[in-house]
């Protein structure tokens, strides 16, 4: 096993479609990326960590420790 990171942006044009606005040209661009000979036990979790799928509202887990009254 072995883990791959990399970073990129989107560099996007916007055009105006009726009332919309969409994705008219769009250019990937790859800043870096790095190769790891091993990889981590992702089976813990981060660290060691607890970890939780994300969800959206009201089930996501950030919801119960925001206060939206």
């Amino acid at each position: 096993m072995r883990d791959t990171i990399g970073s990129g942006r989107y560099l996007d044009q916007f055009e105006r479609r009726g009332n919309e606005w969409r994705v008219a040209r769009r250019l990937v661009v790859v800043d870096w990326f790095r190769e790891y000979a091993d990889s981590a036990d992702w089976g813990r979790g981060p660290f060691g960590m607890k970890v939780v799928p994300g969800g959206r509202h009201p089930n996501d887990e950030s919801y119960k420790i925001v206060d939206l009254r």
